[in-house]
């Protein structure tokens, strides 16, 4: 990429179509991932049933990306939010762990 923001629109508007279409292969893209908890439209959030892992949950993007650094920074932000709140959550309804 140049710098040149004109230049560039034409090659960043390809890499989005590209990094959002939904990924052939990708299970989390074609199954629902777990039992849903929380949804809105932009992502879900899913318990994982995992006997070594009580309480693990996913938060899933309806759009498929490959690594979050692949976002636009509001996105990514968005995204954390969610997680954040999905922590904060688990840690009211389960048990403290025990060292």
């Amino acid at each position: 990429m140049t710098g040149n923001s004109r230049q560039d629109a034409p090659a960043l508007a390809q890499l989005s179509a590209y990094l959002t279409q939904p990924a052939v292969g990708c299970e989390l893209c074609e199954v629902p991932g777990g039992e849903l908890l929380w949804e809105d439209d932009f992502c879900r959030v899913v318990s994982v049933k995992d006997g070594d892992y009580p309480g693990f949950c996913r938060v899933i993007l309806r759009q498929h990306v490959r690594e979050m650094t692949d976002l636009p920074g509001d996105e990514q932000m968005r995204l954390m939010r969610v997680v954040f709140a999905t922590e904060a959550a688990l840690r009211v309804m389960l048990p403290a762990r025990q060292s």
